[in-house]
């Protein structure tokens, strides 16, 4: 999953009409550490910004610009209506007759053949001499999330589930006998559960979400869905998937018709934490929605949990701007400007972070010594340029929207605030690149590319956006990154 952020192209319910949103004016702290009032002067907070559409004035354009690349145009939502209901065509099965009183007991033995082969020989002789369900679900102390009884084929006849240690079986009948559909498992698996029996793509037939445990201690949960196909069961999930793929635990997953579309979406959220290894530091939980797209169970959209540094409220702004969210960016990149709880960033800074994280897990590994490093301080520039940045993307989204009065006013104020600012006068500057070519032709496309040039020869400006010592959940910004409209 490493810096997956800005190369998917999401599904996001849009929140409806965007009306112009203010950044919030900066708050005093005294937590001493730099704080956006210390870096934006309070005589220039901006103004309300005004609703109504300016007077379209033109500016020459004064900069040579570089064609764009064009970037994929965003995959349409999938249609539920065009999902095609599947008739089962398999006569009705039959199975041996039931008889009560036998019991499930299984005394399994070694073999060649593996402790699976044991079990499933057993369950298969246990059902065709009359066994019934209800006496294997007896023969378990917790037998919820291990068997499930339901029709998985559509013949009207329920088909039986067990999850027995790392296997996830499916036993039917065919020819009057039970016998072994399949039998699914995971390399490394430890466990298996049945998350539920649902329909998640809407077409008839019942599929089996399927949990496994991987890894060491359990660290590498995923899931699996499984479908009947007319001869056998099916992964629904597409190859390679973020849907299929281990995360960290604990895993919690949800099934909901989110969108309300018909189509139940499967939400997969991980608050675990990465073993200390310093691998995966910094680092923040994520949500996963994944649903049916005509094809297959993929990956719909992916967000990271509230951030926690401030540099992460900017990417994840960049994110809800690239996705069509611009309420949400908006209100993050307000934050951005202006709020405190918001932490600054170093390598130094994250290097510490990580001992504290791991003294959680190992007592016995205490913090640094001294416990504030003389070098554990913030980096000055940090702030003003993620502010400046976070400004200059308030301003790409009024534009798109065709708000460029109020975009005026935040070009205005990026420049009185940052115009001379050592540290924000780069992104000001990219600013000014953008809106003379914007101007010139009223294009997006335009303004982009003067952007777009202007960081390709200040590369610079990019690094405290987004680099590799932000770990490995950051994105690493290029030119392209800062205008994302074409």
């Amino acid at each position: 999953m490493k810096k997956f952020l800005f190369g998917w192209i999401c599904l996001v319910w849009l929140m409806g009409s965007c009306a112009p949103v203010t950044p919030a004016p900066p708050v005093e702290t005294a937590q001493g550490k730099p704080t956006v009032a210390a870096v934006m002067d309070s005589s220039h907070t901006p103004s309300p910004l005004p609703t109504a559409r300016p007077t379209e004035t033109s500016v020459p354009a004064t900069r040579t610009i570089t064609p764009l690349p064009a970037i994929p145009t965003f995959t349409p939502t999938f249609d539920a209506r065009t999902i095609v209901t599947v008739t089962p065509v398999a006569e009705k099965a039959e199975c041996p007759k039931e008889t009560s009183t036998m019991e499930f007991n299984p005394e399994l033995t070694n073999s060649v053949d593996g402790p699976n082969k044991q079990f499933t020989d057993y369950t298969i002789n246990f059902l065709n001499s009359g066994g019934t369900a209800n006496s294997i679900k007896a023969s378990y102390t917790y037998p919820n999330g291990i068997i499930q009884e339901k029709d998985l084929t559509g013949d009207g006849i329920n088909e039986l589930i067990i999850a027995y240690g790392i296997w996830l079986d499916i036993f039917g009948c065919k020819g009057g006998k039970y016998q072994l559909f399949n039998e699914f498992t995971r390399d490394g698996a430890q466990g298996s559960a049945i998350i539920d029996v649902v329909d998640t793509n809407q077409n008839g037939l019942l599929d089996l979400v399927g949990y496994f445990d991987a890894c060491f201690g359990d660290r590498c949960p995923s899931i699996d869905i499984y479908e009947w196909n007319g001869n056998e069961f099916k992964s629904l999930i597409s190859v390679n998937s973020e849907c299929w793929q281990a995360m960290s635990a604990p895993l919690e997953v949800k099934i909901k018709d989110l969108n309300h579309d018909g189509i139940k979406e499967i939400t997969l959220t991980h608050n675990g934490k990465p073993w200390p290894d310093g691998l995966g530091y910094p680092y923040r939980a994520i949500l996963h929605i994944c649903a049916w797209n005509g094809n297959g169970i993929d990956l719909l959209s992916s967000e990271y949990v509230q951030p926690i540094y401030r540099y992460q409220a900017l990417q994840d702004g960049d994110f809800a701007t690239l996705a069509g969210n611009f309420p949400k960016a908006l209100n993050l990149y307000s934050r951005v400007i202006s709020d405190e709880t918001l932490e600054w960033f170093t390598e130094e800074r994250n290097n510490y972070d990580f001992w504290v994280y791991r003294s959680e897990y190992f007592p016995s590994f205490s913090e640094p010594t001294p416990t504030v490093s003389p070098s554990l301080q913030p980096n000055l520039a940090e702030l003003p340029s993620l502010v400046a940045y976070a400004y200059y993307r308030i301003m790409l989204i009024h534009l798109v929207q065709n708000y460029e009065s109020d975009a005026g006013t935040v070009y205005n104020t990026l420049q009185q605030k940052f115009g001379t600012d050592p540290n924000g006068r780069p992104y000001a500057e990219m600013a000014t690149a953008f809106w003379e070519a914007y101007q010139s032709t009223h294009e997006m496309y335009d303004g982009c590319a003067a952007a777009i040039q202007y960081a390709a020869e200040h590369p610079a400006i990019l690094i405290p956006l987004g680099s590799d010592y932000h770990g490995w959940q950051s994105h690493t910004y290029v030119p392209v990154d800062v205008c994302p409209f074409r």
